[in-house]
């Protein structure tokens, strides 16, 4: 079994299909890989409006899924290191204070 069908059939990317092609592209950028045993923290998930809202790490890399309410799969976008998922929500247009807090808060909570 090849090293991507290993991770191919771990439960986190069950319903992020696109968050396992991301990482791969970033460990090929980064050179950084997932080792053979690594640790998956994620975030129990937010409802805001009608969006469900999952921030997560596998590694060194990080994700932010987005899901509606009738979706049943995640959009991800993936991230090599704390200091990249950060300056994603510091660049955010329009961003709160308070929200933004909560976001860079909950990426030192995974990390």
């Amino acid at each position: 079994m090849l090293r991507e069908e290993k991770l191919a059939a771990l439960a986190v990317f069950e319903d992020k299909p696109d968050l396992l092609e991301q990482v791969l592209m970033l460990e090929m950028q980064t050179g950084d890989y997932l080792p053979n045993q690594f640790e998956i923290v994620q975030t129990a998930g937010y409802q805001l409006a009608e969006k469900f809202i999952q921030l997560g790490r596998l590694g060194s890399f990080y994700y932010l899924g987005i899901r509606g309410e009738a979706e049943t799969e995640f959009r991800t976008q993936a991230f090599y290191g704390p200091e990249n998922i950060k300056s994603f929500f510091v660049h955010l247009p329009d961003m709160e204070q308070k929200l933004l807090a909560f976001w860079l808060n909950e990426v030192e909570r995974v990390s």
